[in-house]
């Protein structure tokens, strides 16, 4: 195992923005006559007394959260949508693994159950979150599901190497990682391992999907629309935004990057392209524009 500087966070505390994504779900899924649905139709689960309340008013809230961090709501709607069509067609492609790295309140293991054809399911998160989330699901379905396997880790302080070995993990089969809102809050060195570990530890095939913030924002560039807010919310929670690669033209560092650690770009889908897949001509609805969907894909020969 692979020790560094301790982590920033509480072990037995669970990360907070953890519970405002699944709010955000929660709050698209309550939408009455949306372009397109919001399928998470669980992630009230996991949401505290306070949290509950303020689904409703829906329209309300979803207004307030507009003003307060522009694009924010629409960023975990089609976010949620694009990551549900990526497991899909992983699975559709042969995957028999699914792994979810940071899993937060991630609801596919439990409401995609059926179309995950029998892959086996491993969530891996921060020790305080994971342990509320088995509580919540406990509550919620009376026991825990016996086709998820739970792997407690910090990516900031331990390798997935260990944890996901003695957890019943197979390098061998064709995986699906699913990386939803964890890499941009995590150090350079810890992603460079995870992302490493995924393209060493899988089939030719298995897919590596990920949001990846643009290296600009973090740098103090903040006129795409809603970044500056984002970065000021994100800093006032104690949870900033410190990792992300540059865009634009021929300076896009993401293929080079996938590259040099084994993996291929299949997808980077950019907030624009999304708006217009899942939200059509509604123009209202915009998404944080300082980020992409990515899907990579593990090298046959490396």
């Amino acid at each position: 195992m692979k020790h560094r500087e301790p982590s920033r966070h509480d072990p037995r505390k669970p990360i907070r923005s953890a519970e405002t994504v699944a709010w955000c779900r929660a709050l698209a899924h309550l939408e009455p006559n949306p372009p397109v649905s919001c399928p998470d139709s669980l992630a009230h689960i996991f949401l505290n007394p306070v949290f509950r309340i303020l689904l409703r008013p829906a329209p309300f809230w979803r207004w307030l959260t507009e003003k307060k961090a522009p694009g924010l709501y629409h960023l975990h709607f089609g976010r949620t949508l694009y990551i549900d069509d990526a497991l899909r067609d992983g699975v559709a492609n042969g995957a028999s693994q699914l792994v979810l790295l940071g899993a937060g309140y991630d609801s596919r293991p439990y409401r995609m159950h059926d179309g995950l054809r029998g892959a086996r399911v491993f969530e891996v998160d921060f020790p305080g979150t994971q342990e509320r989330k088995k509580r919540c699901l406990r509550k919620h379905f009376g026991e825990l599901p016996d086709h998820v396997t739970f792997v407690p880790i910090d990516f900031e302080v331990e390798s997935l190497d260990e944890g996901l070995g003695n957890a019943g993990y197979d390098p061998q089969a064709k995986t699906v990682f699913l990386w939803e809102g964890v890499c941009c809050f995590l150090t350079p060195e810890a992603v460079d391992e995870v992302v490493r570990f995924v393209s060493h530890n899988s089939a030719p095939g298995s897919r590596l999907v990920f949001d990846l913030w643009d290296g600009q924002v973090i740098e103090g560039d903040h006129s795409a629309f809603g970044a500056k807010q984002l970065m000021r919310v994100t800093a006032k929670i104690g949870e900033p935004i410190i990792w992300g690669l540059h865009r634009g033209g021929r300076d896009d560092e993401l293929p080079e990057w996938l590259a040099s650690r084994g993996l291929d770009l299949v997808d980077a889908s950019t907030p624009e392209q999304m708006e217009r897949r899942y939200f059509g001509s509604d123009t209202r609805r915009r998404m944080m524009a300082c980020f992409r969907m990515v899907t990579s894909e593990v090298r046959s020969s490396q």
